[in-house]
């Protein structure tokens, strides 16, 4: 499955959960997760990847900053993994 599908998949699902879906971007800055799930007291963010591929470059660097201050930051290359970081089972 596409880094795409996954990613709609766990979107579709999410907000079938009643969490809030957002695409995230830093202004001025590079690596940003590709989305924030925010609900059931929770705001969690998420990068995406093709099933195999790692986080890499700016990405990882960016990804250690923000799990250096946050727990809720993950990233994932599929549905499962990504609907049980959420609490979807």
């Amino acid at each position: 499955m596409s880094e795409e599908a996954v990613e709609a998949t766990v979107d579709a699902i999410a907000k079938r959960n009643r969490y809030l879906v957002r695409k995230v971007s830093w202004q001025g800055r590079r690596g940003a997760p590709d989305k924030a799930y925010i609900g059931h007291g929770r705001f969690v963010l998420i990068e995406f990847k093709k099933k195999g591929e790692i986080l890499e470059g700016q990405q990882s660097r960016e990804w250690k900053r923000l799990k250096e201050k946050y727990d809720d930051v993950h990233w994932c290359d599929n549905v499962s993994d990504a609907l049980r970081i959420l609490g979807i089972e």
